[in-house]
């Protein structure tokens, strides 16, 4: 699984992460493939993001479907050195985190 964070430059990492990939594959280890793509900092109002997966599904990339949102309450659970799950179990990322779990699951 490959996070991507929804912007032009970690598009053009994804790229050659993905290159990289498929030179290791066919030189070292045949069975190595990515499950998928998340879209990491996620913003659906920002025309950038979504755009930018739409056209990584026309190319065929293997983008998951579940998209992790940015959260302020990330950062505060690493400062807090907490994960957030025990410090807010309902919040819109923890939810997020288990749909990207079932979806891998699923796969």
């Amino acid at each position: 699984m490959i996070p991507f964070d929804c912007d032009a430059f970690s598009r053009q990492v994804l790229y050659t992460l993905l290159q990289q990939v498929c030179e290791i594959s066919l030189d070292h280890n045949q069975q190595l493939e990515v499950d998928g793509i998340v879209a990491n900092q996620f913003q659906p109002r920002v025309r950038l993001p979504p755009q930018l997966l739409e056209e990584m599904l026309a190319e065929k990339l293997p983008a998951l479907e579940t998209k992790l949102s940015s959260s302020i309450k990330i950062r505060e659970s690493h400062q807090h050195c907490k994960p957030l799950v025990f410090m807010d179990s309902q919040h819109k990322i923890i939810r997020e985190f288990r749909n990207l779990h079932y979806e891998l699951q699923s796969n």
